[in-house]
């Protein structure tokens, strides 16, 4: 085949992964302003405020609890695939799950000991250390479910994952509005974890559907993987807590000294423009790092690839951004 040709295809295949991640992205943005919106209506900034730290604090405890797992398992699964070894694939596969399995659960009995001063240290009270234990389900469905989406997205069924972000956050959305419609302000906290839990059966369920490979699996079949998962996703499981960590700050930041209300009117700015410049983004990078995996050994290939993917990246961006700049 001709380099021509090659690159022909590589920029259909990135239009046509990026199509199909990217119609998932914008329902995800669509149901996402429709639950800002309800939620704004029935709780008012102050409860936005409230929503946006509880977020905060899930996202944070969830970081520190999956260790980098998702990203570190996207790469692991993509390069077993892509050498052919079908065992190594499998026992990568099991090691990703049950280690998920078990830094989640970890993470989710850390957050509900520390809920107490947790509580203190975000609205200044004990009042709701209640509803950081809830938040606790959503840490762990957060972890298994990253590492379940990984496994999905390692493996490039494109399909499968955008199914799993439809129903995610159509089915996180109707139980967030009918919780806090239901209860009000009390009804937060299962708001806030209804997403993690909804991906979390779905995305086991497209899991459940890919065939398996059975193999025998002993400690020193999943030494090397499990080292390889944890070596690589403490990297991200630090660089995420650095932006998630800086996001939780802001917003402690801004409760203790304008209140609740300042707060609600931040966390209404930023879930705007985070699901905007985050569609673009999500749309493309959930087929490139499989895809660049799978050939990082080849520097011409990588190169190509990598030129494609940002010049595509540009060209679709730049629309957003404007459309963004204009508002």
């Amino acid at each position: 085949m001709q380099p021509g040709s090659d690159r022909k295809s590589s920029t259909a295949q990135i239009l046509k992964a990026s199509a199909i991640i990217g119609g998932s992205s914008a329902f995800s943005i669509v149901s996402g302003i429709v639950k800002s919106k309800v939620m704004a209506v029935l709780l008012g900034p102050e409860g936005i405020g409230l929503l946006g730290l509880l977020q905060s604090v899930l996202n944070t405890a969830g970081t520190v609890s999956g260790m980098g797992l998702a990203a570190s398992g996207v790469r692991q699964i993509a390069e077993a695939k892509a050498s052919g070894d079908t065992d190594a694939l499998a026992h990568t596969r099991m090691a990703l799950w049950w280690s998920a399995l078990i830094t989640g659960a970890l993470g989710a009995l850390l957050l509900i000991t520390l809920r107490q001063p947790i509580a203190r240290l975000v609205t200044g009270a004990e009042g709701y250390a209640g509803a950081l234990a809830w938040l606790a389900a959503g840490v762990w469905a957060t972890t298994v479910s990253g590492a379940q989406i990984a496994i999905l997205n390692g493996l490039r069924y494109l399909g499968h994952l955008a199914r799993v972000y439809i129903l995610g956050a159509l089915g996180g959305m109707l139980i967030a509005v009918l919780a806090v419609w239901q209860w009000r302000e009390a009804g937060i906290a299962v708001a806030v974890v209804s997403t993690p839990l909804v991906l979390l059966v779905v995305s086991w369920y497209y899991t459940h559907r890919i065939a398996k490979i059975r193999v025998r699996a002993t400690w020193q079949t999943l030494s090397k993987p499990l080292r390889r998962l944890f070596s690589l996703g403490f990297a991200f499981m630090i660089t995420n807590l650095i932006r998630t960590g800086a996001q939780f700050a802001v917003r402690v930041l801004l409760t203790a000294t304008l209140g609740v209300t300042s707060t609600g009117h931040f966390q209404a700015a930023w879930s705007i423009s985070a699901l905007y410049l985050g569609f673009v983004l999500e749309s493309m990078g959930k087929d490139f790092y499989p895809r660049l995996t799978a050939v990082a050994n080849d520097r011409e290939t990588t190169n190509a690839l990598v030129n494609d993917q940002a010049e595509l990246a540009l060209l679709l961006a730049a629309p957003v951004i404007l459309s963004m700049l204009t508002l």
